[in-house]
């Protein structure tokens, strides 16, 4: 079996440390680089819910109107048209 060598130890410590620095990094930046990654996209999931082994439920915005969604794994989707997307200015005031 290797020895844990002084040279060692210090490279998987500054490994450690370049993966703290990083996560870190990413923390504190989250909501900036998630607007950057999702561009322009229309479809955009708010929330998902499992219902089960075998359902889920998911509620989408989709060019400005909320979807609601309920699948199976045996298939037999629902799709639920909940109308247009409520003022988020006045959410995130609150």
């Amino acid at each position: 079996m290797d020895q844990l060598t002084p040279d060692r130890l210090l490279i998987v410590g500054l490994f450690m440390a370049a993966l703290i620095g990083v996560w870190a990094l990413v923390q504190r930046n989250k909501t900036g680089l998630s607007k950057r990654l999702s561009g322009n996209r229309r479809l955009h999931l708010r929330e998902a819910l499992t219902l089960g082994p075998e359902g889920r439920a998911l509620l989408l915005e989709a060019e400005g109107r909320m979807v609601l969604v309920i699948g199976s794994r045996r298939g037999g989707g629902q799709m639920l048209d909940l109308g247009p997307v409520a003022n988020r200015g006045a959410e995130d005031a609150a």
